[in-house]
């Protein structure tokens, strides 16, 4: 006998509901809970944090505030420590060596020397012959020593007084040369370039030429517009005229 018509669509009806049934008892029934995906889980913890961050409790912030007032505060009392240079010590200038007093202390130690060796002699006078002599020989050989001494320093006194002199000669030489410079009637070439003549005039031959700066010495100026000096270099004698030499200085 086959099956057909009402009967096999109420047999297929039925298998869907008992296939249905079965996946629905197999999926946990009336306890079935989704899984949460990774992204939502994600999104949901970062949620949360970012929550977290932004709400803070009023106490931990009023702590902060004052511990960052009080670290400024610290930092504004802190004085940088500066370091002030030393000042220089003074310096102590010596006084200058002075000739006559040394020598007149050498002969103040001289004298006092002469009467400590008398005054022991006269001590010692009564020990004996022999120590009269060996006395009598150190008192000489001392006297020698200081005889000596005072023939040196007089020949010091010498030489200072002989340097002395040759000091004050060659500085009065060197103010008379000086002197002799400033007297002669030196001047200087004004042209580029000027012609010394044997005479004074442009007939007469050239004898030398000098250069703009050149120094000469006027030996003779007679009016005539001509000049008879001596250059300097070269140490030639010769006629220039006038208008081509610097004028005289007052």
């Amino acid at each position: 006998m086959g099956l057909g018509g009402p009967a096999m669509s109420r047999f297929i009806f039925l298998s869907f509901a008992f296939l249905g049934w079965g996946f629905y008892e197999l999926s946990g029934g009336s306890s079935f809970a989704p899984p949460n995906r990774p992204n939502d889980t994600l999104a949901q913890n970062t949620g949360n944090q970012v929550s977290s961050d932004k709400v803070q409790p009023p106490a931990q912030v009023q702590t902060e505030r004052l511990q960052q007032a009080a670290r400024q505060r610290a930092a504004s009392l802190v004085a940088p420590t500066v370091l002030q240079p030393r000042p220089p010590s003074p310096r102590i200038e010596r006084p200058a060596a002075d000739p006559q007093r040394r020598q007149a202390v050498a002969l103040s130690q001289i004298v006092s020397a002469g009467g400590d060796l008398g005054s022991s002699a006269s001590a010692f006078a009564a020990t004996g012959t022999t120590s009269s002599a060996q006395g009598s020989n150190q008192a000489d050989f001392i006297s020698g020593g200081l005889v000596a001494i005072t023939a040196q320093l007089e020949n010091e006194r010498e030489t200072q007084q002989r340097a002395d002199h040759i000091e004050v000669a060659s500085t009065e030489a060197e103010t008379a040369d000086l002197a002799a410079e400033e007297a002669l009637d030196i001047r200087r070439i004004r042209a580029s370039r000027v012609n010394m003549r044997q005479g004074p005039g442009t007939i007469y031959p050239v004898i030398a030429r000098l250069l703009n700066g050149d120094e000469v010495q006027v030996i003779d100026d007679s009016g005539t517009g001509w000049l008879h000096l001596r250059a300097r270099k070269g140490d030639k004698i010769g006629w220039v005229a006038a208008s081509l030499v610097s004028r005289k200085s007052s």
